[in-house]
């Protein structure tokens, strides 16, 4: 990243006023005075971003993947290739001439003085900083520091970040949209709610300034919106997949009564008949420990009498809740890891679950933790707090689009760049954005031990399946 001559980053964060990472005062009115980013957000984060933090995030940062190939160092770079043949092309080194076109020329939109002559990449923002929920507030600072620390590491000169205030309802975020639209957006980050979606891509004028959605409803995809979370049916593909090749045949479900319980029972349906394997039990659970006896009860007495050691049960909770409900399943006469396997998705490594005997040598779905590990150790020396599970799909959405528009200018961020086939590596790990507007992910599977989870099957690092024979 290049700085001036007085050590400040020559890149901008818009804070349309935001007072050292506060929600906006006013959404809908710029800032009298914009940002540079090296005075943001607040000393701490100016002391923190160090040569030693520097290099931790170089070194999990995104890098551009193309062609399907890797580099001397294993890890794919990110690009596009006109065929599987071309070979591997760096954007961050292409030529005007490159696959990608050249750069586009300048835009109208918010200028900032101090970077009135520049071909100016406008990314915005859109976070719920003003959501009555305070956790959801806290959210969204964390999703807003983690695209501030990409934006130092990887946004150029030409990189300008523009945060607004999506509120809590549909007609918030589109007002807030509309108005970075006005500004000149030529992407949008956000928002964090699936049912604001839709209306920030109506503003986004149906797909002319591409949406990366932080949610993981993929009912909203599609049209120039792309969801970034983690979607529960590419978790429970992965379980599944790694479970069966391992013998499991009979699957019963634990799962929230709520739509993500829904989702999961969904989804596993679909797993399990594409692997000619069955759904022996299913039990939605309120979330109550008091309430959990029964169902709990329920499953383990279909578990006894079903294969015993090919039979695993998918616990679709988390924390407190989770360990509660597992303790349920020796307590009913079945025994982890002889009788049957415990196995869960994401929301499994959000706490330590290590203290609940029941849970040991159970299985999850995790993004690839070596790359997060790096990201949580640089966001907790920058902010002095953990990063949320959230907060880095923030980071690898911002990086991407800071990354690209480096690259290409506003050609970068168009949705044929943006839909590589050979897909990004950021902290969560091999992922690619589809033309339906899912995201494919390579996950990892992890083992709960009895103080900290080990890999037992590492993500992929490529989408290129190996050769036969």
């Amino acid at each position: 990243m290049r700085r001036r001559s007085g050590g400040e980053a020559d890149v901008g964060i818009f804070k349309s006023g935001l007072q050292d990472g506060a929600p906006p005062k006013d959404p809908g009115k710029a800032a009298a005075r914009p940002q540079r980013a090296g005075r943001f957000p607040a000393r701490a984060m100016v002391r923190a971003v160090s040569a030693r933090v520097r290099l931790a995030l170089a070194a999990g940062a995104l890098a551009l993947a193309a062609g399907c190939a890797t580099t001397d160092e294993g890890a794919p770079s990110i690009g596009r290739t006109t065929s599987a043949a071309a070979g591997p092309t760096d954007i961050a080194r292409a030529s005007d001439t490159g696959v990608l076109g050249a750069p586009s020329g300048r835009k109208s939109g918010l200028t900032p003085p101090f970077m009135a002559d520049r071909p100016i990449v406008r990314v915005g923002l859109l976070l719920p900083f003003s959501h009555s929920n305070p956790s959801v507030r806290d959210e969204a600072n964390a999703l807003f520091n983690a695209a501030q620390l990409a934006v130092f590491e990887h946004g150029d000169r030409n990189f300008l970040l523009l945060p607004r205030d999506s509120g809590a309802t549909p007609q918030s975020a589109e007002a807030a949209a509309r108005g970075l639209m006005e500004q000149g957006a030529d992407l949008i980050l956000g928002p964090l709610f699936a049912n604001q979606a839709p209306a920030v891509n109506a503003q986004a004028r149906n797909g002319a300034a591409p949406v990366l959605s932080f949610s993981n409803d993929r009912s909203v995809a599609g049209q120039g919106v792309y969801v970034m979370g983690l979607a529960v049916e590419d978790e429970v593909a992965r379980i599944v997949d790694f479970t069966n090749r391992r013998g499991v045949t009979s699957y019963a479900l634990l799962a929230p009564e709520n739509d993500f319980g829904t989702r999961v029972e969904t989804a596993l349906s679909a797993q399990t008949s594409l692997r000619q394997a069955t759904i022996d039990a299913v039990r939605f659970v309120q979330r109550d420990p008091n309430a959990m006896m029964t169902p709990a009860k329920e499953v383990a007495t279909v578990l006894k009498a079903g294969p015993r050691g090919r039979q695993a049960v998918l616990l679709a909770e988390r924390g407190s809740l989770l360990r509660a409900l597992a303790s349920l399943i020796p307590f009913n006469g079945v025994a982890p890891n002889r009788d049957v396997k415990l196995i869960g998705l994401s929301n499994w490594g959000d706490e330590d679950i290590s203290k609940e005997p029941s849970l040991r040598g159970g299985w999850y779905v995790a993004a690839d933790p070596t790359a997060r590990a790096k990201f949580e150790e640089s966001y907790q020396a920058t902010f002095s707090r953990r990063a949320t599970r959230l907060s880095s799909i923030a980071y690898d959405a911002t990086s991407l689009a800071a990354r690209l528009a480096a690259a290409r200018g506003r050609d970068g961020l168009s949705r044929r760049a943006l839909e590589s086939p050979n897909g990004f590596i950021g902290v969560d790990g091999l992922f690619r954005l589809r033309p339906d507007g899912g995201v494919e992910r390579g996950l990892a599977i992890m083992e709960v031990g009895e103080s900290a989870p080990k890999v037992v099957d590492p993500a992929p690092r490529t989408f290129v399946a190996p050769p036969v024979g």
